[in-house]
């Protein structure tokens, strides 16, 4: 049976992966969250693994409450993220927690030498520096839908699929990403709907649609603007009556 540990297994991806495992029968050895001690404790208890890590210190005698009678030992902080990363035994480390809290345990992982989610195809970054390098060699964008990323996705003639953000005054991202839509340019899952299995079965049927994401990309680039600051300036231009 293959075995793995979540860091972040409260949030969206870390509840998602948690549904894959299950499917395919993989033990889940150590669970990690940042404050969700309630979320945390039922997940323990359902799976339960040999370690949690409650990242907040002040938490700690909270989850121990919840956990008593287990026997599931229960660290904190930094460490605690570290100790799950040296952990034997381990096949595959999911970490979902981002910026350099999440950085460092991925490190101890990898000198531990444990597979970050077993996928060696996957280039993981803490930050992207150069994305117009990225963008260029992407096949499918999967994104947002604020204005300037789509502005950016139409520039550069990219399929995607579009997750607008739902906490966004007057839910304009959903509107921004309909706009793509109805012009044959993206596909798009509402929050509400999206789950770890939903994008996977979307994202599939894309790539595997060389002739959908050929058109998508021609819709796409259709709709750029790509001479915004020439339309300002003639903007401004009038506005002074330099024309």
């Amino acid at each position: 049976m293959k075995t793995m540990t979540i860091l972040g297994s409260t949030g969206s991806i870390g509840t998602q992966a948690l549904e894959v495992a299950a499917k395919h029968n993989i033990k889940v050895k150590a669970l990690a969250a940042n404050s969700d001690v309630e979320k945390l404790a039922a997940q323990a208890k359902e799976l339960m693994p040999e370690r949690v890590c409650i990242y907040r210190e002040d938490k700690k005698s909270e989850l121990e409450k919840l956990l008593s009678g287990t026997g599931i030992k229960i660290s904190t902080g930094m460490e605690g993220l570290k100790e799950i990363a040296r952990m034997d035994g381990v096949d595959i480390m999911l970490n979902s927690v981002v910026g350099m809290v999440g950085l460092v345990p991925t490190l101890t992982a990898i000198e531990k030498g444990t597979d970050i989610a077993d996928c060696s195809n996957l280039d993981i970054r803490p930050y992207i520096d150069n994305m117009p390098t990225c963008m260029a060699a992407a096949d499918l964008v999967i994104c947002r839908a604020g204005a300037i990323t789509l502005s950016e996705i139409q520039a550069m003639g990219k399929p995607a699929i579009l997750i607008p953000s739902p906490n966004v005054a007057e839910n304009h991202q959903y509107h921004n990403a309909m706009a793509l839509v109805n012009a044959g340019a993206a596909d798009i899952i509402e929050e509400k709907d999206l789950t770890g299995a939903a994008l996977m079965r979307k994202t599939d049927k894309m790539l595997l649609n060389p002739e959908k994401l050929e058109k998508y990309s021609e819709n796409s680039r259709k709709m750029a603007i790509t001479d915004a600051n020439e339309r300002i300036y003639s903007v401004v231009k009038k506005v002074l009556g330099l024309v």
